[in-house]
């Protein structure tokens, strides 16, 4: 179970989803603070923060405050976010983060949004750098005019990037998208699909989200677990497009086997459990090696 990739031709079975170990793929302050018994960053393949070409502050004035746990019979099984995709622009970004990474001893995947033309520039400009691929995020809740790309524009996205690019991309979907005929056309196009949050109004369509006024947000978490495989049996059922599937907890990794993902990514989990994806690579490793 893994996926190829031109830079990685023995495969890559574990991603950090986008965002969940910063923009530099070294983790966020309180995760580089753990030992590294708990925290590996070379055990991922690290999917940076989202970057957009032009700096983007992200929604209302701490939007690093705009997550909030969700849970059930006091067990917390997600979050929702509302984010709003903060970036320091495209130019900072390389400088500050992509710059300074040793990419002999990284597997990194470069996140990127925006209008066609945007994630062009930005895409060609990274042929520079030795990343694994580049994932085109066009799924994002926070960012509402991703989800209204239809499929055959998002084809041709994905046609004009793989034509300005030697890297291989991975196109990050969404529920909301008509994500069955959305994989066939990326077919061929794109190495794999990872799979967004989902939209607030799909989980609960009856109740009020705590981010109302930010477009209600993404949910995340083993509350979304249902979405996923839906997602995951579907695109399976009618493409041989590679999946990244989400994983909360270690029994996740198992049904992402059992139902064919080809690669595993742990996101939000961080937030909840920082330590708990190192663990469970590390306990995947043995139990295969046994």
């Amino acid at each position: 179970m893994a996926i190829r990739f031109n830079r990685d031709r023995a495969g890559v079975e574990f991603f950090s989803a986008s965002g969940a170990m910063g923009f530099g793929g070294m983790g966020w302050p309180w995760e580089k603070l753990m030992p590294k018994k708990y925290f590996e960053p070379s055990l991922f393949c690290a999917v940076l923060k989202t970057i957009t070409l032009n700096k983007t502050p992200g929604n209302g004035i701490f939007p690093w405050f705009k997550i909030r746990p969700i849970f059930r019979e006091k067990k917390l099984i997600g979050f929702v976010n509302a984010l709003g995709l903060p970036s320091p622009g495209f130019e900072k970004f390389l400088s500050r983060h992509l710059s300074r990474l040793n990419f002999e001893n990284r597997q990194i995947v470069v996140s990127i949004t925006g209008t066609k033309d945007e994630m062009v520039s930005m895409a060609s400009r990274l042929d520079v750098f030795d990343l694994v691929a580049i994932e085109l995020n066009v799924s994002c809740p926070n960012a509402g005019e991703n989800l209204k790309i239809n499929t055959r524009e998002m084809a041709k996205l994905c046609r004009t990037v793989t034509q300005n690019t030697r890297h291989d991309l991975i196109l990050k979907i969404s529920y909301a998208h008509d994500f069955i005929n959305l994989s066939k056309e990326a077919e061929g196009l794109v190495r794999a699909v990872s799979f967004n949050s989902v939209p607030w109004h799909i989980v609960f369509p009856h109740k009020k989200s705590p981010f109302e006024k930010y477009g209600n947000g993404g949910v995340s978490g083993k509350i979304v677990r249902w979405f996923y495989e839906d997602m995951t049996t579907k695109i399976k059922r009618f493409t041989d497009i590679p999946v990244i599937m989400p994983v909360w907890d270690y029994e996740d990794i198992k049904t992402n086997e059992e139902m064919g993902a080809d690669a595993h990514s742990f996101g939000s989990v961080f937030i909840a459990r920082p330590w708990f994806p190192t663990l469970a690579i590390k306990r995947h490793q043995k139990e295969n090696k046994d």
